[in-house]
């Protein structure tokens, strides 16, 4: 008898075949994409954007879309070359987010990342990242509140 998983298998590509945009869960106007990773302790993946960036001093990786490109394909892209992790996707977060120096429509997926899959050279490819770390709960909400954009707000309520 083997035994039981302690978390929801990868959806990631249930997900594909979705629009959240037409189920009326995520605004599609100025979209962006992102992922907010748990991993197997269940602290969050946050990364520090390079110098700074945006008055961003720790965030969720997200992103436009490129054209064509499905939003699943664009979180998982964009957190790949923000963070170097390749974890699955296991839910959504269903409403969208504005906020940002952009005033950007922010959507996300929530993920899990229980392989440890790294990539460190998508972080030092893409230079949009000074560093990693994963967080608790109270240690996140610490790091969050460091950022001096309007972006805070829209990432601890994320």
């Amino acid at each position: 008898m083997s035994e039981p998983t302690r978390f929801p298998p990868s959806r990631t590509a249930e997900y594909r075949n979705r629009d959240l945009h037409a189920e009326g869960y995520w605004a599609a106007e100025n979209a962006r994409y992102g992922l907010v990773v748990f991993n197997e302790d269940g602290q969050v993946l946050l990364r520090e954007p390079a110098n700074h960036f945006g008055g961003y001093w720790w965030t969720f990786s997200k992103g436009r879309a490129d054209k064509g490109e499905h939003p699943v394909d664009t979180a998982l892209r964009e957190t790949l070359e923000e963070t170097g992790y390749k974890p699955g996707i296991i839910a959504h977060v269903p409403r969208t987010f504005i906020g940002g120096s952009m005033n950007s429509a922010n959507n996300f997926y929530l993920a899990i990342d229980t392989q440890g899959q790294v990539d460190p050279q998508a972080v030092e490819r893409n230079k949009e990242t000074w560093s990693v770390r994963w967080a608790t709960y109270k240690e996140a909400v610490e790091l969050i509140k460091m950022t001096t954009d309007s972006g805070r707000e829209r990432d601890l309520e994320t």
